[in-house]
């Protein structure tokens, strides 16, 4: 089998590369479940985690751990928008 799926899409990517990429889009990949990529947002579900008790502490529901999805919508860059640098 070759090194590519299709063209210009790799058989696979380094881990160092994943995590650039889910921390580029504010996650914390040890608190990440999954994530899909739909053309006006990025879903994610996430590890329902208490920010007052510590990154390992979970959230159960029964015998689950619990879960959110969160929805971050993609939107167009405004060519002339503000960059907030002087």
């Amino acid at each position: 089998m070759g090194d590519q799926v299709l063209p210009g899409v790799p058989a696979k990517i380094g881990r160092a590369d994943l995590v650039a990429a889910v921390e580029s889009l504010g996650f914390d990949l040890r608190s990440v479940v999954g994530l899909d990529f739909h053309r006006d947002a990025v879903y994610a579900t996430v590890f329902a985690s208490h920010p007052d008790k510590g990154d390992g502490w979970r959230y159960a529901v029964d015998d689950e751990v619990a879960r959110h999805r969160i929805c971050v919508p993609i939107v167009n860059e405004a060519a002339s928008a503000p960059t907030g640098e002087d």
